[in-house]
């Protein structure tokens, strides 16, 4: 975006002054606001008539039933001659890409990093409270549209848990008329254009952020993707190639990325499987994020800290995968819950 003011106001002629850069993506851009807990969503569209129906856009939104979500939801429109608005943001919040995407100053060592940004049970913690919220989302008949790490917010501190989805302006009830997608997190019949953003569509990008975040592997980019041509690349995201653990076709192996037992339950790589595999083409077989919700819980409930390099793995390993350290003792606790009514 070219020419960003340091300020800007909302129709009831409230100032904001711009931060730091949160996010940036095809419609425009995130910035803190200056000593509050707010943010400015800031359009790139120049033409009259679209931010007019961007301000039109704003409006709807503000009247969806998000009461209870953690949804960024508009809180005042910017006024002119910006199109945009202001909403609420937790303070200690980035990015969820910060636990999928290695740096480039890590990618020799990514283990390190790994371990770093919060290790197995943080990852697995934050994906279950996304999944969850994404799971509560479709419950109200709606569906978020564009979820890809860049608009989805976590907490930086690795003790807490707090999930929020920061830009909500492809929000809609049942199915967008829209075709609007980040690519590697669209669907295929999304980014093939022929259907548009939905519960469904939602679930295969929750799928793929998930995939990627525990495995430091992107679900369809292997060795064939990440060293061929870039049409190779598109034609992994319309569906056309398998993904890197196909079971019938290995041409798209990775030999990249961790271990899939090292970081996947039997029941996540079941649901991944059945996401990526036999959904890729029959969409109406797509685990929901409901389902991704029960089975990250249920991983993050199986993982124990290792008491020599403090990282943490599955229980059912007798070694520590990251050091080789004697598994712990452990004790199992089973907890029920009586609904007296």
């Amino acid at each position: 975006m070219k020419d960003i003011p340091d300020i800007v106001q909302d129709t009831n002629r409230t100032q904001y002054a711009l931060g730091r850069l949160l996010g940036r993506g095809g419609q425009g851009a995130v910035y803190a606001v200056c000593g509050r807990d707010l943010a400015v969503k800031l359009s790139n569209v120049q033409n009259p008539e679209a931010r007019g129906r961007i301000r039109e856009n704003i409006a709807r939104i503000k009247r969806l039933p998000l009461d209870g979500l953690n949804v960024a939801r508009p809180l005042r429109a910017l006024a002119p001659p910006q199109a945009g608005y202001v909403m609420e943001l937790m303070t200690g919040m980035e990015a969820i890409g910060t636990i999928t995407r290695v740096p480039r100053a890590h990618t020799a060592d990514f283990a390190q990093w790994y371990l770093d940004s919060g290790g197995l049970l943080r990852r697995l913690r934050l994906l279950a409270r996304c999944a969850a919220l994404m799971r509560d989302l479709h419950a109200r008949g709606l569906a978020y549209g564009d979820a890809s790490p860049g608009n989805i917010f976590v907490s930086r501190d690795h003790s807490s848990f707090e999930v929020w989805l920061i830009d909500c302006d492809n929000i809609v009830h049942g199915t967008a008329r829209r075709v609007i997608y980040t690519p590697g997190y669209a669907a295929p019949e999304l980014f093939g254009r022929y259907q548009g953003s939905d519960s469904l569509t939602d679930a295969w990008s929750l799928a793929t952020i998930v995939f990627e975040a525990l495995c430091v592997l992107h679900p369809f980019c292997g060795d064939l993707v990440h060293d061929g041509e870039p049409e190779l690349e598109e034609r992994a995201w319309r569906g056309e190639l398998p993904w890197v653990d196909d079971e019938e076709d290995d041409t798209n192996f990775a030999s990249r990325g961790l271990p899939r037992p090292m970081v996947l339950t039997p029941s996540l790589q079941k649901l991944a499987v059945e996401c990526f595999g036999a959904s890729r083409k029959e969409r109406l077989r797509r685990p929901t994020a409901g389902a991704w919700a029960e089975k990250l819980h249920k991983a993050a409930d199986q993982v124990i800290v290792c008491p020599e390099c403090t990282s943490s793995y599955y229980l059912n390993m007798k070694l520590c995968p990251w050091c080789n350290a004697p598994r712990p003792r452990f004790v199992i606790a089973t907890v029920y819950l009586r609904d007296p009514s």
